[in-house]
Protein backbone atom coordinates (compact mmCIF):
# COMPACT_ATOMS: atom_id res chain seq x y z
CA UNK A 1 0.00 0.00 0.00
CA UNK A 2 3.00 2.30 0.52
CA UNK A 3 3.94 1.12 -2.17
CA UNK A 4 1.28 2.07 -4.31
CA UNK A 5 1.02 5.53 -2.86
CA UNK A 6 3.87 6.96 -3.25
CA UNK A 7 3.98 5.66 -6.81
CA UNK A 8 0.91 7.46 -7.27
CA UNK A 9 2.24 10.43 -6.41
CA UNK A 10 4.64 10.31 -8.09
CA UNK A 11 2.36 10.15 -10.87
CA UNK A 12 0.56 12.98 -9.60
CA UNK A 13 3.33 15.27 -9.89
CA UNK A 14 4.55 14.03 -13.43
CA UNK A 15 1.24 15.11 -14.91
CA UNK A 16 1.91 18.20 -12.39
CA UNK A 17 5.03 18.72 -14.79
CA UNK A 18 3.39 17.59 -17.96
CA UNK A 19 0.74 20.27 -17.62
CA UNK A 20 3.24 23.36 -16.38
CA UNK A 21 5.05 22.59 -19.48
CA UNK A 22 1.91 22.49 -22.15
CA UNK A 23 0.80 25.37 -20.31
CA UNK A 24 4.04 27.20 -21.14
CA UNK A 25 4.11 26.20 -24.39
CA UNK A 26 1.13 27.45 -25.42
CA UNK A 27 1.73 30.68 -23.81
CA UNK A 28 4.67 30.93 -25.87
CA UNK A 29 3.03 29.87 -29.21
CA UNK A 30 0.91 33.23 -28.54
CA UNK A 31 3.46 35.39 -27.80
CA UNK A 32 5.13 34.61 -31.03
CA UNK A 33 1.85 35.48 -32.67
CA UNK A 34 1.42 38.40 -30.73
CA UNK A 35 5.09 39.46 -31.71
CA UNK A 36 4.63 38.53 -35.72
CA UNK A 37 0.72 40.42 -35.87
CA UNK A 38 3.04 43.50 -34.59
CA UNK A 39 5.56 43.13 -36.82
CA UNK A 40 3.22 43.07 -39.71
CA UNK A 41 1.24 46.06 -38.37
CA UNK A 42 4.88 48.18 -37.99
CA UNK A 43 5.82 47.23 -41.37
CA UNK A 44 2.08 47.87 -42.93
CA UNK A 45 2.33 51.23 -41.28
CA UNK A 46 5.76 52.47 -43.09
CA UNK A 47 4.90 51.08 -46.42
CA UNK A 48 4.75 53.32 -49.21
CA UNK A 49 1.33 55.19 -49.59
CA UNK A 50 -0.85 55.23 -52.39
CA UNK A 51 0.06 59.23 -53.30
CA UNK A 52 1.14 59.76 -56.67
CA UNK A 53 4.37 61.80 -56.79
CA UNK A 54 4.31 64.92 -59.17
CA UNK A 55 6.12 62.91 -61.62
CA UNK A 56 2.73 60.99 -61.88
CA UNK A 57 0.81 63.55 -61.43
CA UNK A 58 -0.83 64.46 -64.79
CA UNK A 59 0.67 67.94 -66.65
CA UNK A 60 -0.28 69.69 -69.91
CA UNK A 61 2.06 69.44 -72.11
CA UNK A 62 3.79 72.91 -73.70
CA UNK A 63 5.82 73.22 -76.44
CA UNK A 64 7.90 76.09 -77.03
CA UNK A 65 8.20 77.75 -81.10
CA UNK A 66 11.24 79.87 -81.48
CA UNK A 67 14.25 81.59 -83.50
CA UNK A 68 13.70 83.52 -86.67
CA UNK A 69 11.03 83.57 -89.75
CA UNK A 70 11.06 80.01 -90.56
CA UNK A 71 9.42 79.67 -86.91
CA UNK A 72 7.06 82.80 -87.07
CA UNK A 73 6.12 80.63 -90.80
CA UNK A 74 6.14 82.37 -93.96
CA UNK A 75 5.52 79.51 -96.29
CA UNK A 76 1.92 80.43 -98.17
CA UNK A 77 -1.09 78.17 -97.47
CA UNK A 78 -2.46 79.54 -100.64
CA UNK A 79 -1.69 75.85 -102.92
CA UNK A 80 -1.08 73.69 -99.57
CA UNK A 81 -5.05 72.32 -100.52
CA UNK A 82 -2.98 71.06 -103.87
CA UNK A 83 0.12 70.01 -102.35
CA UNK A 84 -1.69 68.01 -99.40
CA UNK A 85 -5.01 67.01 -101.14
CA UNK A 86 -8.53 67.57 -99.99
CA UNK A 87 -8.69 64.98 -96.89
CA UNK A 88 -5.44 65.51 -95.27
CA UNK A 89 -5.99 69.31 -95.96
CA UNK A 90 -9.28 69.66 -94.07
CA UNK A 91 -7.47 67.66 -91.20
CA UNK A 92 -4.88 70.07 -90.79
CA UNK A 93 -6.38 73.19 -91.01
CA UNK A 94 -7.33 73.37 -87.57
CA UNK A 95 -6.70 71.21 -84.47
CA UNK A 96 -9.54 71.36 -81.42
CA UNK A 97 -6.81 69.91 -79.05
CA UNK A 98 -3.95 71.52 -80.02
CA UNK A 99 -4.07 75.71 -79.22
CA UNK A 100 -1.27 78.06 -79.31
CA UNK A 101 -0.67 82.20 -78.15
CA UNK A 102 1.78 83.97 -80.51
CA UNK A 103 3.77 86.73 -81.63
CA UNK A 104 5.31 86.83 -84.71
CA UNK A 105 7.21 89.93 -84.61
CA UNK A 106 7.43 91.68 -87.99
CA UNK A 107 9.82 94.87 -88.68
CA UNK A 108 8.47 98.24 -89.69
CA UNK A 109 10.86 101.11 -90.13
CA UNK A 110 14.12 99.19 -88.39
CA UNK A 111 12.63 98.54 -85.67
CA UNK A 112 9.71 95.84 -84.40
CA UNK A 113 6.41 97.30 -85.20
CA UNK A 114 3.43 95.49 -83.39
CA UNK A 115 1.47 97.57 -85.74
CA UNK A 116 1.94 94.64 -88.09
CA UNK A 117 2.83 91.62 -86.08
CA UNK A 118 0.95 88.69 -86.64
CA UNK A 119 -0.12 88.20 -82.73
CA UNK A 120 -2.58 86.87 -80.38
CA UNK A 121 -2.24 86.31 -76.19
CA UNK A 122 -5.00 84.49 -75.92
CA UNK A 123 -5.21 80.78 -76.51
CA UNK A 124 -6.79 79.46 -79.72
CA UNK A 125 -7.28 76.49 -81.66
CA UNK A 126 -3.72 76.08 -83.89
CA UNK A 127 -4.89 76.41 -87.98
CA UNK A 128 -3.69 78.02 -90.55
CA UNK A 129 -2.55 81.47 -90.90
CA UNK A 130 -0.90 81.62 -87.74
CA UNK A 131 2.33 83.02 -89.59
CA UNK A 132 4.34 86.31 -90.13
CA UNK A 133 2.14 88.36 -91.30
CA UNK A 134 -1.19 89.68 -90.25
CA UNK A 135 -3.02 88.82 -93.59
CA UNK A 136 -3.40 85.21 -92.18
CA UNK A 137 -1.94 83.84 -95.51
CA UNK A 138 1.28 82.01 -94.24
CA UNK A 139 2.03 79.12 -91.59
CA UNK A 140 5.01 77.79 -90.03
CA UNK A 141 6.19 74.84 -87.73
CA UNK A 142 3.28 74.80 -85.43
CA UNK A 143 0.84 73.06 -88.28
CA UNK A 144 3.39 70.12 -88.59
CA UNK A 145 4.00 69.82 -84.83
CA UNK A 146 0.32 70.01 -83.84
CA UNK A 147 -0.88 67.48 -87.13
CA UNK A 148 2.22 64.65 -85.25
CA UNK A 149 1.30 65.55 -81.26
CA UNK A 150 -3.15 65.20 -82.36
CA UNK A 151 -1.76 61.69 -83.31
CA UNK A 152 0.07 61.16 -80.52
CA UNK A 153 -2.19 62.15 -77.85
CA UNK A 154 -5.83 62.48 -79.42
CA UNK A 155 -6.70 62.59 -76.04
CA UNK A 156 -4.83 65.26 -74.53
CA UNK A 157 -4.66 69.06 -75.34
CA UNK A 158 -1.36 70.04 -76.35
CA UNK A 159 0.00 73.88 -75.95
CA UNK A 160 2.54 75.75 -78.26
CA UNK A 161 4.20 79.24 -76.96
CA UNK A 162 5.13 80.73 -80.09
CA UNK A 163 7.96 84.23 -80.59
CA UNK A 164 9.90 84.16 -83.55
CA UNK A 165 11.18 87.96 -85.27
CA UNK A 166 12.46 87.86 -88.67
CA UNK A 167 16.18 87.95 -89.57
CA UNK A 168 17.33 87.56 -85.82
CA UNK A 169 20.46 86.55 -84.42
CA UNK A 170 20.80 84.03 -81.25
CA UNK A 171 21.15 87.41 -79.45
CA UNK A 172 17.84 88.18 -79.59
CA UNK A 173 17.43 85.13 -77.56
CA UNK A 174 20.48 86.07 -75.17
CA UNK A 175 21.16 89.83 -74.97
CA UNK A 176 20.10 90.47 -71.58
CA UNK A 177 22.73 87.35 -70.40
CA UNK A 178 26.74 88.39 -70.86
CA UNK A 179 26.99 85.74 -73.37
CA UNK A 180 25.55 88.14 -76.27
CA UNK A 181 28.89 89.91 -76.37
CA UNK A 182 31.39 87.11 -74.28
CA UNK A 183 33.89 85.75 -77.41
CA UNK A 184 35.30 87.35 -80.11
CA UNK A 185 33.97 90.47 -80.24
CA UNK A 186 30.64 89.18 -81.55
CA UNK A 187 28.20 91.62 -80.37
CA UNK A 188 24.77 91.44 -82.04
CA UNK A 189 22.78 94.52 -83.42
CA UNK A 190 19.84 93.37 -81.20
CA UNK A 191 16.76 93.84 -83.40
CA UNK A 192 14.02 92.63 -80.03
CA UNK A 193 14.31 90.79 -76.54
CA UNK A 194 12.95 87.76 -77.93
CA UNK A 195 13.72 86.36 -75.23
CA UNK A 196 11.78 88.39 -72.83
CA UNK A 197 8.64 88.29 -75.23
CA UNK A 198 8.51 84.24 -75.37
CA UNK A 199 9.04 84.69 -71.36
CA UNK A 200 5.71 86.96 -71.63
CA UNK A 201 3.41 85.18 -73.83
CA UNK A 202 4.12 81.84 -71.20
CA UNK A 203 3.20 83.92 -68.36
CA UNK A 204 0.48 85.36 -70.12
CA UNK A 205 -0.82 81.40 -71.36
CA UNK A 206 0.15 79.98 -67.43
CA UNK A 207 -3.75 80.64 -66.06
CA UNK A 208 -5.41 80.20 -69.36
CA UNK A 209 -3.68 76.74 -69.43
CA UNK A 210 -4.71 75.61 -66.26
CA UNK A 211 -8.71 77.17 -66.82
CA UNK A 212 -8.91 75.06 -70.31
CA UNK A 213 -7.08 71.74 -69.23
CA UNK A 214 -7.69 71.64 -65.35
CA UNK A 215 -4.07 70.91 -64.91
CA UNK A 216 -0.48 72.18 -64.03
CA UNK A 217 1.43 73.47 -67.55
CA UNK A 218 4.82 71.35 -68.17
CA UNK A 219 7.49 72.76 -70.58
CA UNK A 220 8.19 69.70 -72.34
CA UNK A 221 10.19 70.91 -75.80
CA UNK A 222 11.50 73.96 -76.93
CA UNK A 223 11.64 73.96 -81.12
CA UNK A 224 14.67 76.09 -82.49
CA UNK A 225 14.90 77.24 -85.95
CA UNK A 226 17.72 80.47 -86.32
CA UNK A 227 21.29 80.21 -87.60
CA UNK A 228 20.37 81.82 -90.97
CA UNK A 229 21.71 84.86 -90.00
CA UNK A 230 24.80 84.39 -88.77
CA UNK A 231 25.39 82.02 -91.37
CA UNK A 232 25.75 85.61 -93.44
CA UNK A 233 27.74 87.59 -90.32
CA UNK A 234 31.32 86.83 -90.86
CA UNK A 235 33.58 84.78 -88.66
CA UNK A 236 33.52 85.62 -85.63
CA UNK A 237 29.53 85.04 -85.64
CA UNK A 238 29.87 81.57 -86.88
CA UNK A 239 32.47 80.21 -84.83
CA UNK A 240 30.89 81.21 -81.78
CA UNK A 241 27.93 79.73 -82.48
CA UNK A 242 28.07 76.58 -80.88
CA UNK A 243 29.36 78.22 -78.06
CA UNK A 244 27.03 80.50 -77.93
CA UNK A 245 23.63 78.00 -78.62
CA UNK A 246 24.56 75.63 -75.70
CA UNK A 247 24.69 78.63 -73.32
CA UNK A 248 20.81 79.50 -74.59
CA UNK A 249 20.25 75.59 -74.25
CA UNK A 250 21.01 76.16 -70.35
CA UNK A 251 19.17 79.19 -70.64
CA UNK A 252 15.98 77.57 -71.04
CA UNK A 253 16.68 74.97 -69.09
CA UNK A 254 17.79 76.49 -65.85
CA UNK A 255 14.88 79.59 -66.46
CA UNK A 256 12.11 76.79 -66.80
CA UNK A 257 13.22 74.43 -64.55
CA UNK A 258 10.30 74.32 -62.43
CA UNK A 259 7.93 73.30 -65.36
CA UNK A 260 10.27 70.91 -66.60
CA UNK A 261 8.78 66.98 -66.82
CA UNK A 262 11.55 64.69 -64.93
CA UNK A 263 14.09 63.80 -67.57
CA UNK A 264 14.51 67.33 -68.93
CA UNK A 265 13.36 70.13 -71.43
CA UNK A 266 14.22 68.38 -74.80
CA UNK A 267 15.57 71.02 -77.32
CA UNK A 268 14.38 70.16 -81.10
CA UNK A 269 16.94 72.66 -83.81
CA UNK A 270 17.24 71.83 -86.93
CA UNK A 271 20.51 72.58 -89.77
CA UNK A 272 20.25 74.82 -92.24
CA UNK A 273 18.74 74.57 -95.51
CA UNK A 274 21.70 74.14 -98.31
CA UNK A 275 20.06 76.73 -100.72
CA UNK A 276 21.87 77.94 -104.35
CA UNK A 277 20.47 80.77 -105.63
CA UNK A 278 18.99 79.74 -109.31
CA UNK A 279 21.22 80.54 -112.10
CA UNK A 280 24.46 80.91 -109.67
CA UNK A 281 26.49 78.88 -107.77
CA UNK A 282 26.28 81.11 -104.79
CA UNK A 283 24.58 79.99 -101.37
CA UNK A 284 22.06 82.15 -99.85
CA UNK A 285 23.10 80.81 -96.80
CA UNK A 286 27.35 80.99 -97.52
CA UNK A 287 28.50 79.35 -93.75
CA UNK A 288 25.65 76.99 -93.56
CA UNK A 289 27.93 74.03 -93.00
CA UNK A 290 29.56 75.48 -90.53
CA UNK A 291 26.56 76.49 -88.39
CA UNK A 292 25.25 72.84 -89.06
CA UNK A 293 28.00 70.88 -87.84
CA UNK A 294 28.29 73.38 -84.67
CA UNK A 295 24.27 71.96 -84.16
CA UNK A 296 25.07 68.68 -84.87
CA UNK A 297 28.26 68.90 -82.57
CA UNK A 298 25.67 70.45 -79.43
CA UNK A 299 23.33 67.47 -80.32
CA UNK A 300 25.58 64.56 -80.03
CA UNK A 301 27.11 66.02 -76.64
CA UNK A 302 23.48 66.25 -75.26
CA UNK A 303 21.33 63.49 -75.42
CA UNK A 304 18.18 65.47 -74.39
CA UNK A 305 18.79 67.71 -77.75
CA UNK A 306 17.59 66.51 -81.27
CA UNK A 307 18.75 67.59 -84.33
CA UNK A 308 16.60 67.94 -88.18
CA UNK A 309 18.90 67.09 -90.91
CA UNK A 310 16.88 69.23 -93.13
CA UNK A 311 18.78 68.89 -96.46
CA UNK A 312 18.71 64.99 -95.63
CA UNK A 313 15.03 65.18 -95.38
CA UNK A 314 14.71 67.09 -98.45
CA UNK A 315 12.98 69.69 -96.86
CA UNK A 316 13.59 72.99 -99.06
CA UNK A 317 13.18 75.94 -100.54
CA UNK A 318 12.55 76.50 -103.92
CA UNK A 319 10.78 80.19 -104.51
CA UNK A 320 7.84 79.03 -103.01
CA UNK A 321 7.36 82.19 -101.72
CA UNK A 322 11.40 82.51 -101.98
CA UNK A 323 14.76 80.86 -101.74
CA UNK A 324 14.90 81.97 -98.12
CA UNK A 325 11.50 80.11 -96.51
CA UNK A 326 10.57 76.71 -96.80
CA UNK A 327 8.01 75.96 -99.76
CA UNK A 328 4.74 74.78 -98.32
CA UNK A 329 5.38 70.77 -98.46
CA UNK A 330 8.90 71.57 -96.31
CA UNK A 331 7.28 73.16 -94.00
CA UNK A 332 4.61 70.48 -92.79
CA UNK A 333 7.40 67.99 -92.92
CA UNK A 334 9.52 69.99 -91.19
CA UNK A 335 6.78 70.51 -88.32
CA UNK A 336 6.32 66.98 -88.32
CA UNK A 337 9.13 65.82 -87.77
CA UNK A 338 9.61 68.26 -85.00
CA UNK A 339 6.84 66.81 -83.74
CA UNK A 340 8.13 63.44 -83.72
CA UNK A 341 11.42 64.28 -81.95
CA UNK A 342 9.20 65.87 -79.35
CA UNK A 343 6.80 62.64 -78.61
CA UNK A 344 10.15 60.58 -78.84
CA UNK A 345 11.68 62.51 -76.02
CA UNK A 346 8.58 62.69 -73.86
CA UNK A 347 8.66 58.45 -73.97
Amino acid sequence: MKLNLLLLKKIMSFMLVLLCYLSCLACGNQTVKHNEEATQSAESTNAPTAEPTNDNVPKAKVVFICGQSNAAGVSPKANLLNVLGKERYNNIKSFDNVRIVYNNGTLGGGKYDTSVANCKDKLEKVRLGQGWSRDKMYFGPEIGIAETLNKAYPNEKIYIIKHALGSSTIGDYMHDDPISDFVSGASDIVLYNSYAELKRLFEVAIPQIKEDSGLEPEVVAICWLQGESEANMGEKFVSTYKARQTKLIENFRRDYAQFAPSNGIAFVDATIADTVYPGSKKHVWAEYEKINAAKNEIAVADDRTFIIDVNANDIVCTGEPDYYHYNPASMIKLGNLMGEAVVSSIK
